[in-house]
């Protein structure tokens, strides 16, 4: 293989995409489950406030 074809097709490699691929996503996926559990804990916060101000 000459050097011309080595370095071009070292350029259209797809190797470690995947990697980053997952280099990427993996802080967006956290923020996203984060965001889920906060918004799970204002919700049962606000009920639990709201039945004891009405028991009360």
């Amino acid at each position: 293989m000459a050097p011309r074809e080595r370095a071009a097709s070292l350029l259209r490699s797809d190797a470690g995409a995947s990697s980053m691929e997952w280099a990427l996503l993996t802080p967006i996926l956290i923020l996203v489950m984060l965001v889920v559990v906060q918004f799970a804990m204002v919700f049962h916060a606000r009920h639990v406030a709201l039945a004891a101000a009405q028991a009360g």
